[in-house]
């Protein structure tokens, strides 16, 4: 009988933690989708505040080998302020940055829930509001929540996600935009309502402008007279 009772404990007890890790990753799960009622990257219908603009970019990762099925991808904030002053969205999250979504490949949530704290800031394990979606036949969602910092912040931070096969190439794991960067979106806020404003990146810099033209080289000098006199 004491054989069976502690089954029965332990099991409970089991049951506990997995459920309490799969709230972890899948709390998010509900509120995201009565909140969207969109598939269009970020996942969330907002008010419209012009979210082509925003204060930083986070480009193409970096890539290292954990060992021979698992790899790390590095993105490295860079965070140069606002282009367009009147733009809203931009302004928001210069104040105050919320989250991070990073768009990754449906068939990946879950071989990213198998690696145990897949994401860090900075070299941390990010162990608290980190959320891996499933948006219903679209896409996985990788949320990083509760960030509460300005734009400015952010300014070189690296923010790593380790991944296994079969989604541990840059290709295999994210969704990329028309330019082939992965996308990322950030929003100052957590709801629907007029405080969400979402971003989609990268959203690499403007080309450096070409350098001007050298002016043309000054003609020789003539010969002075005394010379010509000669002649």
């Amino acid at each position: 009988m004491k054989t069976a009772t502690l089954l029965v404990v332990l099991a409970v007890g089991l049951g506990q933690v997995l459920a309490d890790n799969s709230e972890v990753f899948n709390s998010g799960r509900s509120l995201l989708q009565s909140v969207s009622g969109t598939t269009v990257f970020p996942y969330h219908s907002c008010t419209k505040k012009n979210p082509s603009g925003s204060p930083c970019y986070f480009g193409v990762p970096t890539t290292r080998a954990i060992n021979s099925t698992v790899s790390e991808f590095c993105f490295t904030a860079t965070c140069t302020g606002c282009r367009d002053t009147s733009n809203v969205c931009c302004a928001a999250l210069a104040k105050n940055v919320k989250k991070v979504i990073f768009n990754a490949k449906l068939s990946c949530r879950g071989p990213l829930k198998s690696i145990f704290q897949p994401v860090s800031w900075n070299g941390k394990p990010i162990s608290s509001s980190l959320y891996i979606d499933e948006i219903p036949n679209v896409a996985t969602s990788i949320r990083w929540t509760s960030i509460d910092i300005p734009a400015a912040e952010l300014n070189g931070d690296r923010v790593c996600i380790r991944a296994p096969a079969p989604c541990n190439t840059v290709e295999s794991l994210f969704i990329s935009n028309d330019q082939g960067f992965p996308q990322v979106a950030m929003m100052d806020n957590t709801d629907g309502s007029n405080g969400c404003c979402p971003s989609r990146y990268p959203d690499m810099p403007p080309p450096p402008k070409p350098p001007s033209p050298k002016p043309p080289s000054p003609p020789p000098p003539l010969p002075s007279p005394s010379l010509l006199h000669l002649h």
